[in-house]
């Protein structure tokens, strides 16, 4: 090879070098673009602890704020996110009790306004050493935008 080949050959490696880093960024722009228009449709119910909020004020905040208590855990920072026709409700469960808590299902029971039942959700509530919290992380397709309250109560199973 000559000197003026292998002066072609080092720039045609450099535009292809400089071609792929421009096909990246113009990739990663793209797909930054819809993960941004994509988190601006969701409809958020609640971005603070305990907070429901619609576009037409359905809610309670106060009433999912409530601190709750079951089986010896107090359940708090609770709150509800609709996306996609998918309900979630997210809560901390803190074992206020001296022992250890074993794995159970229980159920939440999501209420309106009025008071009426709206949904049911089966969820297991994790082992949890005493003193010690853990995460309730539910997700349903039952519409719980008009959640005003809930409770948890044990499996039919469950009970004694």
């Amino acid at each position: 090879m000559n000197s003026e080949n292998k002066k072609k050959y080092g720039s045609d490696k450099i535009l292809v070098i400089i071609l792929i880093i421009v096909i990246v960024i113009a990739i990663l722009a793209i797909v930054g673009k819809k993960i941004v228009a994509n988190n601006s449709k969701n409809e958020v119910l609640s971005e603070n602890s305990g907070n429901v909020e619609t576009s037409n004020n359905k809610s309670d905040p106060e009433k999912l704020a409530d601190l709750k208590k079951y089986d010896g855990m107090e359940i708090s920072n609770s709150k509800i996110e609709v996306k996609d026709k998918i309900s979630r409700f997210t809560a901390t469960a803190k074992n206020t009790t001296n022992e250890n808590k074993k794995e159970k299902v229980a159920v939440i029971v999501y209420y309106d306004k009025n008071g009426n039942e709206i949904a049911r959700s089966a969820f297991t509530l994790l082992a949890t050493n005493a003193g010690e919290e853990t995460i309730i992380d539910i997700s349903t397709n039952a519409n719980l935008e008009n959640v005003f309250n809930y409770k948890i109560e044990d499996m039919p199973e469950n009970k004694k």
